[in-house]
Order: C-alpha cells, then sequence, then structure tokens
C-alpha cells in the first residue's frame, strides 16, 4: 500500500523534503515553469530531482549570495535549510537559502529530495 506522502508527492521542494537537515545544493538550472494558475521561476539542482519555485523572499535570499543576474547563479553553491517565519499572525516552517557555510559544517548529501 502506498503512503499518503506519495500519493501526494509534489515535483517541488517543500519544508517535509528536508527532514530537518541543511543541504548544499549546486544550482543546475533556472527554468520558467507554470506553477498553479502561473508562470514563475523553478531553479534546478544537481544531483536532486525537485525543482524549487522562486518565491520573492528566497530569491533575494539566494540573489545576495550569488548576485542579480540568474544566469550567473549556474554553479553556484547555496544551502538550503528549514527555520520559522511569521506568515498570517503564525510561525510556520518555511525553506530558505544562505550562504555555504565553511567546509567543518555538517550535511547530508544523500538525505532528502
Amino acid at each position: 500500500m502506498p503512503k499518503a506522502s506519495e500519493l501526494f508527492a509534489s515535483k517541488f521542494i517543500a519544508v517535509p523534503d528536508l527532514n530537518g537537515l541543511a543541504h548544499v545544493v549546486t544550482i543546475e538550472r533556472v527554468v520558467k515553469e507554470r506553477v498553479r494558475d502561473r508562470m514563475t521561476e523553478v531553479l534546478y539542482f544537481a544531483k536532486r530531482k525537485k525543482g524549487l519555485v522562486l518565491k520573492p523572499t528566497i530569491g533575494r535570499q539566494i540573489a545576495a549570495i550569488c548576485g542579480d543576474e540568474l544566469d550567473g547563479w549556474i554553479g553556484q553553491e547555496i544551502e538550503l535549510f528549514v527555520t520559522k517565519v511569521e506568515y498570517e499572525d503564525e510561525l510556520v516552517d518555511a525553506v530558505r537559502a544562505r550562504k555555504v557555510p565553511s567546509p567543518d559544517s555538517k550535511s547530508d548529501p544523500q538525505a532528502g529530495f
């Protein structure tokens, strides 16, 4: 019998995909795709199946790391992680991006998405 999470799996990265871990990823491509009812940019990463929908906050975070030109993002490494953010007067988990930490930091490249 399949799991409920498998029945409703998304092709885009969401909080549960990170399994509570930070993930260092390499941006492979940026493509424009239809997400729900509108066209938007989606990032895809080397050795990962799921894409990351480029919303304003995470887009600004990645631009601060990789520069303003989307073409310049290709081949750049970032770290994806989960943190609490305020949304409609509640604290919720969200995927965010930051500069890759020093080589001493731990990440599990085999875990998740």
